[in-house]
């Protein structure tokens, strides 16, 4: 997964706008992100933000390690709102690219499906309106990607402003 976050965000780049270190953030969160199922699978998520925001890890500040854990809490269900526990102690000013880097995550998280990861390839193209995906599958196919990026596409408005298209090269 730590690979289709760093191409999707060298893909959207012109889109997502975001500052250089979200680029190390984004892939430390891909990495962290499943630690919650340490101390439960149900929840995972929010378990994973308390970790990395309540673990020392080297090279990180505070500040960074908050940002890191709201990015892995909102790979669930839920989606960042104004005055969440997760983005407390983050700087306002960063909620906006906070809300795109945990964007970036979903899509990653959708191209990887079954862990194996059996997408071989994808290409993210951004035009004016719109945004296509296009997922080159392997062997068992990507139908369930295509289907997690689809159920993505009213976030990805939602955020971006533009229509999100899933479709297989």
């Amino acid at each position: 997964m730590r690979a289709h976050v760093l191409h999707l965000y060298h893909d959207l780049k012109a889109l997502h706008e975001l500052p250089p270190e979200y680029e190390g953030w984004l892939s430390a969160a891909a990495v962290l992100r499943d630690t919650g199922k340490f101390i439960n699978h149900q929840g995972h998520h929010r378990h994973a933000q308390y970790i990395i925001s309540s673990s020392e890890i080297y090279g990180y500040t505070q500040v960074q390690r908050t940002v890191v854990s709201a990015l892995a809490r909102y790979l669930g269900k839920s989606r960042p709102q104004p005055g969440d526990r997760a983005l407390r102690n983050i700087p306002a000013v960063e909620h906006k690219n906070v809300q795109r880097a945990v964007l970036l995550l979903r899509l990653a998280v959708a191209l990887n499906q079954d862990r194996a990861s059996d997408v071989l390839r994808f290409a993210a193209r951004v035009y004016p309106k719109r945004v296509y995906i296009e997922v080159k599958p392997g062997r068992t196919g990507a139908e369930l990607e295509l289907w997690s990026l689809r159920k993505e596409a009213d976030y990805f408005r939602e955020v971006f402003g533009r229509e999100l298209f899933a479709t297989l090269a």
